[in-house]
């Protein structure tokens, strides 16, 4: 395995892996899904993108949105960048540029339905996870053998499911289920939420859009993550589930071991 030498300690070199499928009922795919993991640098950098509006809409939201973030991650040498509170203001600055971008391409074209995204971006340093996200895409981590969810999905049921009104099983079947309360695009402004986790070695993440976390309950991700001896492996075998569930939605999924 390759390994990446910081502070005069080897730290082992994390792999990536990511795949996205129209699912079987949708005739479109408007996920987006990106990575950055270059050798020569110490940060990588995984996101999500669900894009909303429709046939094309959503899909020109989506993949603009990890366009951006591509661009961005080489212009400014993110892959380098020691500062956490530098790589939080990333970004915060992006997400919020990207929603602007999308916003005002609206606003130009007056779209029937106009075009937006849900977006989960995490950057990997060798000590800590950086995250940013907008909507119900959303960031795990299996550690201690155990699957935990680190972004809180900004969502009508997620909402009532905080205030004690619904269960979390209700919630899936909910009527609103797909009422986003934040995302990209949809207005001018937006305040995307910027956490930040410390991270350890024996850690495997997963990023995926709703059209995983829809249709796999979070114990059989947790054991296909358990079980799997390749983060190629847990995207083969949670995409598979995921179309034996159902697949109503697109599904996108990243796994970082």
């Amino acid at each position: 395995m390759d390994k990446l030498k910081t502070k005069g300690k080897l730290l082992p070199k994390l792999t990536f892996a990511g795949e996205s499928h129209v699912g079987l009922i949708r005739d479109a795919n408007e996920d987006c899904f990106c990575y950055i993991d270059y050798n020569s640098e110490m940060n990588s950098m995984a996101v999500v993108a669900d894009g909303i509006g429709g046939h094309k809409n959503g899909e020109i939201a989506s993949s603009l949105c990890c366009r951006q973030f591509v661009a961005s991650w080489k212009y400014l040498n993110i892959g380098n960048l020691a500062s956490i509170s530098k790589i939080k203001s990333f970004l915060r600055y992006e997400i919020r540029a990207i929603n602007r971008d999308i916003y005002l391409q609206n606003k130009r074209k007056n779209f029937a339905s106009s075009m937006g995204t849900t977006v989960v971006a995490a950057i990997f340093t060798p000590t800590h996870v950086i995250v940013g996200h907008a909507g119900d895409s959303r960031l795990y981590v299996f550690c201690d053998d155990s699957l935990k969810q680190l972004t809180e999905d900004h969502s009508l049921v997620a909402t009532l499911v905080k205030k004690g009104t619904i269960t979390s099983e209700e919630a899936k079947t909910h009527p609103f289920a797909h009422i986003i309360s934040k995302s990209i695009g949809s207005n001018s402004n937006v305040e995307p939420e910027i956490s930040v986790f410390p991270k350890s070695p024996d850690e495997r993440y997963m990023l995926c859009s709703d059209g995983l976390s829809m249709h796999v309950p979070n114990h059989h991700i947790e054991e296909i993550i358990r079980n799997s001896s390749t983060s190629k492996n847990a995207v083969n075998a949670l995409m598979k589930e995921a179309l034996i569930n159902g697949g109503e939605d697109n599904i996108s999924i990243i796994c970082v071991f």
